[in-house]
């Protein structure tokens, strides 16, 4: 997995992706994930579970892609099962905390 944790004015996003598809590029129907020309966003620091269940405590939004990475963010009660999309049998999703 990696994150990568950007900070602008006020607001923290965390980014995170699973390692095996960083660098895909995931289309199906009307869904397209670029995560090839987009990596850059993703790829931070290859972390661990902790790592990740750290940096989800604290964030504005948050971009998770990938089984293991939303797998962390529903035991964390994040998110549940029926919220998260998928793409080409990839589970994604976007948090925003107002």
């Amino acid at each position: 997995m990696y994150l990568k944790i950007h900070n602008s004015k006020n607001q923290t996003i965390v980014a995170a992706c699973d390692a095996a598809i960083l660098g895909k590029i995931l289309e199906e129907g009307e869904k397209f994930l670029d995560l090839r020309t987009h990596q850059d966003f993703y790829k931070g620091t290859k972390i661990t579970e902790l790592d990740l269940r750290q940096a989800l405590k604290n964030f504005d939004s948050a971009n998770l892609v990938g089984e293991k990475v939303i797998n962390i963010a529903v035991s964390c009660s994040l998110v549940k099962q029926e919220e998260i999309s998928y793409i080409n049998g990839y589970p994604y999703i976007q948090i925003y905390r107002i």
